[in-house]
């Protein structure tokens, strides 16, 4: 438990309808800081509704294929930061997956690990479920 949205591990994509824009606008927010009020009318997706461990999402692939994972305490985080980021932007940069970072705290794994497992995201477009 993260307490007070500090360390990115309550990290989940609130999702809204935009009528002006005619599409869904996405924003990763912190839960344990987003009052419910403000949840009325919008779709939210946890990390549990991105992938299962039967048909893992191709981040939580990448993530363990690039030994990204090591405690498992930020994963929840960073993966839901960086499928916010791919559900507005198809093929990011590598700046703005580092950016869509900011805000899940690290225990053991640092940062390193985990945006290069992102990077094959920059260099095709990804199309999210």
């Amino acid at each position: 438990n993260c307490d007070y949205g500090c360390t990115g591990a309550c990290s989940v994509v609130m999702s809204s309808w935009h009528q002006g824009q005619s599409k869904y606008i996405h924003r990763t927010i912190s839960s344990c800081s987003t009052p419910l009020a403000s949840a009325h009318r919008t779709n939210i997706t946890t990390v549990e509704g991105i992938g299962t461990a039967s048909s893992p999402h191709p981040l939580q692939t990448r993530l363990a294929e690039c030994h990204a994972v090591q405690c498992g305490y930020d994963s929840p985080g960073v993966i839901v930061s960086a499928y916010g980021l791919l559900l507005n932007t198809s093929q990011p940069t590598v700046d703005q997956f580092e950016k869509s970072q900011v805000g899940n705290i690290s225990r053991c794994s640092g940062y390193r690990a985990v945006l290069e497992a992102f990077k094959v995201f920059t260099e095709t477009k990804m199309m999210t479920k």
